[in-house]
């Protein structure tokens, strides 16, 4: 038999502790208020929402045990739980997770090892300048625009219907399903029963921890159901442009797989904050937030599929190509394989507003670029120099709740618990 989890709660114990302590001690858990000088568990430290606050008590925590690892407990903003995921050793829990919430994330700490302890940056009011994550370098000075020499690889913009001919014909052939009136799960099961890699990717897609379901499921037809029509679809769409983002360059296929894990994770934030705030269509934004850079991946699969190579200078100049064409290409490519026009309009105007534009799409692009913004704080950026995005300006703009933001810092505690 295991030993029980060996949890030190930090702090007063207020009323709203105690039903947390029940709850860790009906799990196993050991529960010590304190910290003895011999104590060598995980450390609880609840905090205030405020964030210079949060922040100031996790700093005294860690002077005083900076051998321990913490997790801690509180309704933090997503910038403030970025900010101390960062710092090694450290796990943030939200209030309603409860005590298994905490436990999960001690345990998850006792798996991972010691912290790698790290300073943590004083909260301020601008977003956070994260390096590129993994050995791939970002593209740079991206968002320069100057002239720039014509490049005989780059096909204009109108022309990016033929780029990935299989996967738009087949994202041509998704999007007419979603259209068709009274589509059901056979039409859907029929269209895509010869598709393996569909099959594979609806399935798994299924038994994700999105549906916290004890039974896993293993055909086609119970996979639909569980998910519903329209997830179906976002994930079919998903993994069709997914398959295509491959080049034989090695240079090449990590910028694309870079690139699809950013805009993965910004699908997943758009979605979170579509439908926490009760939004028209959570599945459509959904798809415009994940394929909101598509022109970006379309260019970048388009110089190494074509010959490009991976020198500085090359990469120098497809960055600058990158900046001037993305939304061009995006929106090119977008409206050929026949995507809503809701997705359409946020690859080819995320970075501004357009003329005469309905309000829909003004909320688009909140959603957009706060999920994006997010992204880029948890991940990096694989182009150097994008415009910054204050996420946390963005949301309030939008005027979103403090259950989104919550579900926001969730999520991006998840990810960096490798939860997600």
């Amino acid at each position: 038999m295991s030993d029980p989890i060996q949890l030190a709660l930090l702090g007063e114990v207020g009323p709203e502790l105690f039903g947390l302590l029940g709850q860790l001690g009906a799990a196993g858990a050991t529960v010590h208020l304190g910290a003895a000088p011999n104590y060598k568990g995980t450390l609880v430290v609840p905090v205030s929402a405020d964030p210079a606050n949060a922040l100031a008590a996790f700093e005294r925590v860690r002077a005083a045990h900076a051998e321990l690892q913490v997790v801690v407990l509180g309704d933090l903003d997503v910038r403030t739980a970025l900010t101390l995921m960062r710092a090694g050793g450290v796990q943030v829990v939200l209030p309603d997770e409860g005590g298994a919430g905490v436990i999960g994330a001690a345990g998850r700490l006792a798996a991972g090892g010691l912290p790698a302890s790290r300073p943590i940056a004083a909260a301020a009011p601008a977003p956070l300048r994260v390096a590129a994550v993994s050995s791939v370098s970002p593209l740079v000075k991206a968002t320069v625009a100057p002239p720039v020499a014509a490049n005989p690889l780059v096909k204009p913009a109108a022309g990016a219907q033929a780029d990935f001919p299989a996967v738009g014909d087949t994202i041509a052939r998704i999007e007419r399903l979603r259209a068709q009136p009274n589509v059901g799960v056979m039409d859907v099961e029929k269209a895509i029963i010869h598709d393996p890699a569909l099959v594979a990717a609806v399935i798994r897609a299924s038994n994700s921890a999105q549906y916290r379901s004890p039974r896993m499921v293993n055909n086609l037809r119970d996979a639909i159901v569980r998910m519903g029509m329209q997830h179906v679809f976002s994930v079919m769409v998903a993994s069709t442009v997914a398959r295509g983002l491959n080049v034989a360059r090695p240079r090449g296929q990590a910028l694309l797989q870079q690139l699809w894990k950013t805009a993965m994770l910004t699908g997943d934030l758009g979605r979170c904050i579509a439908e926490s705030e009760v939004l028209p269509r959570p599945e459509e934004l959904y798809v415009a937030a994940l394929l909101h850079n598509l022109g970006e991946m379309v260019l970048v699969w388009r110089h190494f599929q074509h010959g490009g190579d991976a020198s500085p200078e090359a990469l120098h100049q497809l960055s600058l190509l990158v900046a001037r064409e993305h939304e061009a290409v995006g929106r090119a490519t977008a409206s050929a394989w026949g995507l809503p026009p809701i997705v359409q309009n946020m690859a080819g105007y995320h970075h501004g507003v357009r003329p005469g534009e309905p309000n829909t799409d003004v909320v688009a692009r909140h959603v957009v670029l706060a999920a994006w913004g997010i992204a880029r704080e948890v991940l990096g950026d694989v182009i150097e120099e994008q415009t910054e995005v204050d996420a946390t300006e963005v949301l309030d703009e939008m005027g979103a709740s403090a259950t989104t933001r919550s579900r926001l810092a969730r999520m991006c505690a998840a990810h960096f618990a490798g939860g997600e």
